[in-house]
């Protein structure tokens, strides 16, 4: 039997001939299985570069003369697949929102490709203004057109759609990031308490493109994002003017304050909150007013230390939390016992408008100061209250010997188109004293402009951009060398 069995085996093995054959169709296989992998992709990709610097341009929009349309994102690119527009000469129109190409002779403005499958197409655009746009860096699908060609798939989804208003402050070594009413996959106002992430200093190579932001958002035992202000009322929750202060005993608190929202925007209540760092949330600690509770019925007339905290030393050496929105409006000295104490807050009159370069006068909404070590000089970033180009969309520099004024003639450094860009923030833990930039974070927003075609994917998100302090186009911002 065993003989038998062998004998089988015997007659089962293949000639030299078949195993040669058998190995040469492996190797075709596993060739053509490499080549496959390997081959191009079967769209066409327009990638958007600025013509100054050779840097892929995010959020520019390519539609055709039909109305489709697709949008660069982080990486610059835009992927065509609509199969009636390969091989023949299409015709796309580019918005850019401070990014242009020329138009031709009756005003139009875009470029006329080819699409054809598996190659890569160019399109160099010109800055309008100093600022460039880096990316998105909340959001969903901030790298969706790459992706679609196989590239970054290893970039995971955080789950958020669209997020307001940025604040950050560093706690603890680390970037402590939190925005106001967040939309989420499963409801348009799935966090409305704050949404909140943490990350390293620098959570990103700042000179290497495309923007992939490194943020541990903060998440429930199911991992799930959950809101961060611990603070009971049945509508929204903003907080402001996070900073990290030690008292007399020396123990660092992070503190903030709130702002209670009741429909449609109104204030219900302000007060001061702190941070729990077991429970990982702020909770309120005291009540600076109460509609229908207060003396003040005008919550405007309320001194709150809210905006965007800064820390200011004086000549004397005094060192100073400067509670600015964009310059400063409460000034209190750097402990937590000053703070919490409104007693001891000093309240400056509200900057409402500032000469621009041409001597125009520009209206100011909200924005940022920090202190440029490079240009020994305080700077401020502010959005233009009914711009020209967006009613709220338009972004203008300044800078002063002190955080208090007098700021140079006002210079624009990044418009949108109908859209808006509010609430400014400058990240002053990014700037270096050997090095002009500057980077600024805004909301992008349909609200408040004239009914624009809301932005796939950016609506409602935080786009960042960066702006050399020394540009010949900030004639009037000169640096003190």
């Amino acid at each position: 039997m065993l003989s038998l069995f062998r004998n089988k085996i015997f007659d089962m093995r293949p000639s030299c001939f078949v195993i040669s054959r058998f190995l040469s169709l492996v190797s075709t296989l596993v060739l053509a299985t490499n080549i496959a992998f390997a081959s191009p992709h079967d769209a066409f990709v327009i990638e958007a570069i600025d013509e100054e610097n050779g840097r892929p341009v995010p959020l520019i929009e390519f539609r055709t003369t039909s109305g489709m349309k697709w949008i660069t994102d982080n990486a610059g690119k835009a992927v065509i697949d609509a199969p009636e527009l390969f091989d023949r000469e299409i015709w796309f129109s580019v918005v850019g929102h401070g990014y242009d190409v020329p138009r031709d002779g009756f005003g139009f403005q875009g470029v006329r490709l080819t699409p054809t499958r598996g190659t890569t197409h160019p399109v160099r655009l010109k800055r309008a203004l100093a600022a460039e746009r880096i990316g998105r860096l909340t959001g969903s699908g901030l790298l969706a057109e790459s992706q679609k060609i196989g590239e970054y798939t290893d970039w995971n989804e955080s789950g958020v759609v669209g997020c307001d208003s940025v604040q950050t402050t560093i706690w603890k070594g680390k970037l402590f990031w939190f925005w106001g009413d967040t939309n989420l996959f499963r409801y348009p106002l799935g966090i409305f308490r704050m949404l909140g992430a943490e990350s390293e200093l620098h959570p990103f190579d700042l000179e290497k493109m495309p923007l992939q932001p490194q943020l541990e958002f903060f998440r429930d035992p199911t991992n799930t994002l959950r809101p961060i202000a611990d603070i009971e009322h049945p509508g929204p929750v903003w907080l402001g003017g996070l900073i990290g202060l030690k008292d007399r005993n020396g123990i660092e608190h992070l503190v903030a304050s709130y702002a209670k929202i009741r429909a449609p925007m109104d204030i219900e209540e302000f007060g001061l909150c702190e941070w729990n760092e077991v429970d990982r949330v702020f909770r309120a600690v005291k009540t600076l007013w109460k509609r229908g509770a207060s003396e003040t019925t005008d919550p405007e007339q309320v001194a709150v230390p809210d905006g965007h905290a800064v820390r200011y030393r004086d000549a004397s050496g005094q060192d100073w939390i400067l509670f600015s929105n964009p310059t400063p409006r409460i000034q209190i000295r750097d402990t937590y016992e000053d703070w919490f104490d409104p007693v001891k807050w000093q309240v400056h009159p509200k900057l409402d408008a500032i000469r621009s370069r041409d001597g125009s006068t520009i209206q100011i909404h909200r924005g940022d100061i920090a202190w440029s070590g490079y240009a020994k000089k305080w700077v401020m970033v502010f959005t233009q209250l009914f711009g020209k180009a967006s009613p709220l969309g338009e972004i203008w520099m300044s800078t002063a010997d002190s955080p208090f004024g007098e700021w140079t003639p006002a210079v624009p450094i990044v418009t949108h188109s109908n859209y808006t860009f509010y609430n400014p923030i400058i990240h002053s833990e990014w700037l270096r004293d050997d090095q002009p930039w500057v980077y600024l974070e805004g909301t992008y927003t349909a609200e408040f402009a004239n009914k624009p075609e809301r932005t796939p994917r950016y609506d409602y998100n935080q786009i960042l951009y960066r702006v050399r302090i020394d540009d010949p186009q900030l004639s009037t911002i000169e640096p003190k060398r």
